[in-house]
């Protein structure tokens, strides 16, 4: 029996496509760092609802349980600095819940952001899938 694995395809720096496998390394940051309050950039807000890659649907969900699950931030990634490898969803929810208590003058700063984890490339480099496997997986996709 085969189980899936959720991984994060991105181009590195080189023009390599790389996978990371985010299943495990959310186990290992659950179970090897504390959360901390990661602060929401409006721009990376923006970019994200404006790609339409989002499902209306699972924001909607984690604004009615008002608990969004942390998100999974991996630093240096590329060159253009962090990228969110998962929690995109509660990534955004975060900033309309902010922006709504902005507008309803009950926002506090020291609370605005989302929780997640915040991986060094030292933390999030064990989490590379091998080019061997990736390109087995490939192979067996067509």
């Amino acid at each position: 029996m085969r189980t899936k694995t959720q991984v994060y395809v991105y181009t590195d720096d080189d023009g390599n496509e790389r996978w990371l496998d985010v299943d495990t390394m959310r186990r290992w940051a659950e179970s090897n760092l504390e959360l901390t309050r990661i602060a929401i950039d409006s721009s990376r807000v923006e970019e994200l609802i404006s790609s339409g890659d989002l499902d209306k649907e699972q924001i909607r969900k984690n604004i009615e349980t008002g608990h969004p699950k942390p998100v999974l931030i991996c630093l240096d990634l590329v060159k253009e600095g962090y990228q969110i490898v998962d929690g995109n969803h509660s990534y955004v929810t975060s900033a309309l819940a902010a922006g709504l208590a902005k507008q309803m003058g009950i926002h506090k700063e020291q609370h605005s952001g989302v929780d997640g984890w915040a991986l060094t490339p030292d933390q999030w480099r064990p989490f590379l899938i091998s080019r061997q496997i990736q390109s087995t997986q490939q192979n067996a996709q067509t």
